[in-house]
């Protein structure tokens, strides 16, 4: 239960571009991918002359060289404001660099909203932050969260969290890689940045070395061995609670022989951290992992499997609207959260836009990083809508440092309370 309404103060966050590219030098080619977005929101009191500005070092520390009345000739980019929201792309990459769970949780990049002073010429920071990770998110907030049923959290979530690719113009720009790539981040870095939730397809292959793979539909993405690393890797550094979701079985599971044979593989790479189905799901708390040691959630999409086995729990109700446009995302979305609201079970809405068979044909090009970036940003300013983030329960994107709905599930949570 939240008694208060949030995310009605001036804001300020970075997101990261979605769509990717290539820019030619001579005989060298440049990637053009992880841009960083500048966002702002909620200066209704915006004057002429207001700027968001990217920052390599924190702009409100007086004690390091961004703080002076020069301030705006150290931004690496920056926007004149014209509106109370906005955002704006930059030239800026987020470079790639290897992530822990341990040390400085901020990528070293900041935004920040800047005035000039009515009285001298230097530069306000009226408001600002940084891009970061959330490695202890849930941990850091045990105290509020502890004792509340998690299915009355907001968990971030990734849609087919395995299908991830870094980006490279030479593989990326194929037509099919465009359509079944859905992410750009393992699943380790998914997790230190906050990510709970993980969307899996796995596919049976007994031809292969490894029998078991990721998959997106009918597209052979990794070993799912990969994954399971990952997940076990991260918690047993974090101790944090995850949601790993057996979504669909899309090929090569003809028997449930084949289904045994997965749990086996499962219960031997993080068997130890598997909860089990002592209590429902309308009453399992954070606390009472935490208390076990055991955080790893297994949700089955196959009910005659998930009903024999202690660990495996029910299918994870996907509200998915299958829709293509925005308008018609958004009023899904706000009639699943009415209908939806105060269950007993995990559920999850799959926040993303789902592309139709004629955008192979005639947006070739586009692909999911397209509609991602296309809805990741107005969606983040859907859930911050009280009834929306109130009643929502898991929240699944794709491409998710397009939209900010971590920093805001870290906020919502900090704020409920025991109903």
């Amino acid at each position: 239960m939240i008694t208060q309404d949030l995310f009605q103060e001036p804001e300020v966050f970075i997101t990261v571009c979605s769509v990717a590219g290539v820019a030619k030098f001579g005989k060298s080619v440049k990637n053009l991918d992880r841009r960083l977005v500048l966002n702002w929101n909620n200066f209704e009191d915006h004057q002429p002359g207001d700027m968001v500005a990217l920052f390599d070092c924190d702009p409100e520390d007086k004690d390091r060289r961004c703080n002076n009345s020069n301030i705006i000739e150290l931004a690496r980019d920056s926007v004149n404001v014209e509106c109370s929201r906005g955002y704006q792309r930059t030239t800026v990459r987020l470079e790639r660099k290897n992530l822990s769970t341990k040390g400085e949780t901020s990528l070293g990049w900041w935004i920040a909203y800047l005035r000039r002073s009515q009285t001298s010429s230097s530069w306000l920071v009226l408001k600002s932050n940084t891009l970061r990770i959330r490695p202890h998110w849930m941990r850091e907030l045990r105290n509020v969260i502890g004792d509340i049923p998690l299915t009355s959290l907001m968990i971030p979530g990734t849609h087919d969290a395995g299908a991830y690719m870094e980006y490279d113009h030479i593989r990326c720009e194929n037509i099919y890689v465009r359509y079944y790539i859905c992410q750009e981040d393992s699943i380790y870095d998914q997790l230190v940045h906050g990510i709970r939730y993980l969307d899996v397809r796995v596919a049976h292959y007994p031809s292969t070395p490894e029998k078991f793979w990721v998959n997106h539909d009918k597209y052979r993405i990794r070993p799912l061995i990969t994954l399971l690393e990952d997940v076990k890797r991260f918690v047993e550094e974090t101790k944090e609670i995850i949601f790993l979701d057996f979504h669909g079985f899309p090929i090569g599971f003809t028997s449930r022989l084949i289904h045994d044979e997965l749990f086996q593989f499962i219960n031997k790479e993080i068997g130890k951290y598997l909860v089990p189905k002592t209590v429902p799901a309308s009453q399992l708390t954070p606390n009472m992992l935490w208390r076990t040691n055991k955080t790893i959630v297994i949700t089955y999409a196959e009910s005659s499997i998930s009903s024999l086995n202690d660990y495996l729990w029910p299918y994870l109700v996907h509200a998915w609207g299958n829709k293509r446009k925005i308008g018609d995302l958004e009023k899904y979305l706000a009639d699943i959260l009415v209908n939806f609201k105060q269950t007993s079970y995990f559920w999850s809405a799959m926040a993303e836009i789902t592309p139709k068979p004629i955008d192979y044909v005639s947006k070739p090009r586009y692909g999911l990083r397209g509609f991602a970036e296309h809805v990741n940003i107005p969606l983040t300013y859907w859930f911050q809508r009280k009834n929306w983030y109130s009643n929502c329960m898991i929240v699944a994107t794709d491409f998710y440092l397009g939209n900010n709905l971590i920093e805001m599930a870290v906020e919502v949570n900090r704020h409920k309370k025991l109903a």
